[in-house]
């Protein structure tokens, strides 16, 4: 029986190294993590562009021009402005969204020449209900997080424990990016929901844009060190003694 050729053993040196970075890793991924669920996930905004182009079309097909330049104005100066926020919170839990409360100056002076059929929508009319995925992903970030401060108490744990995190991170990593793309298409379905009730004669979805907001990529960013780390060090303890790897006669 011939030795085959197997990779370098890990030294004791660098498995502690590995697994003093897993563990001072893990707690503190899944903290940013859980605190990214308090800021914006994915927000809301005028799609200014659509909205001028069919303003235009429709004065040009009247005849009747009046008023479209103060509402230009008003669109240029809702331009990235988020009309609704929603926070991973918001997601998880089906709380309302924060909504913008401060109109800006140059809507306000071009209302003459708005006829809005119905007042805008509340906040509470915004909200999207209890969206399973996202609040999978908490619930694996808050146990990510017991296990973290787990491993801190006891480090000697570490070799058993830290699979189960490295799930936990991936669970909510997978669940958290399935989520938003769902999430953004319930957001123009309830769009066109309240377009609808307000006596809207077409789709309204195309005049609004979304973009996900920082904390969402953070909250991403932060689990998949946890489960690199996590992993890379399970991996790395796992692997037998290089005597041990032997080839077949």
């Amino acid at each position: 029986m011939t030795e085959a050729p197997a990779p370098a053993e890990p030294s004791p040196h660098h498995l502690r190294r590995s697994e003093t970075a897993a563990r001072g890793v893990t707690p503190v991924g899944f903290a940013v993590a859980i605190l990214c669920f308090f800021f914006t996930f994915n927000a809301v905004s005028c799609n200014t562009d659509a909205a001028k182009q069919t303003l235009h079309t429709a004065a040009g097909i009247t005849g009747s021009p009046t008023g479209t330049a103060a509402v230009d104005s008003c669109l240029d100066a809702l331009n990235s402005v988020s009309l609704f926020s929603y926070t991973g919170i918001d997601l998880a839990f089906g709380s309302a969204p924060e909504a913008l409360t401060t109109i800006p100056t140059a809507c306000r002076n071009s209302q003459q020449g708005l006829t809005p059929s119905a007042s805008p929508p509340r906040p509470a009319q915004a909200a999207l209900g209890v969206q399973a995925l996202a609040l999978l992903a908490f619930v694996a970030c808050c146990l990510g997080l017991l296990i973290g401060v787990a491993l801190l108490v006891w480090p000697r744990r570490a070799r058993p424990v830290l699979p189960a995190a490295a799930l936990l991170a991936v669970a909510a990593l997978v669940a958290l990016t399935i989520d938003q793309s769902r999430v953004q298409g319930a957001v123009l379905t309830r769009i066109d929901a309240l377009a609808a009730g307000s006596g809207a004669p077409f789709s309204l979805a195309g005049y609004f844009t979304q973009r996900s907001g920082i904390a969402f990529f953070l909250a991403l960013v932060a689990l998949g060190l946890v489960a690199i780390t996590a992993l890379g060090h399970w991996v790395m303890a796992s692997r037998p003694p290089a005597h041990a790897i032997r080839a077949p006669d």
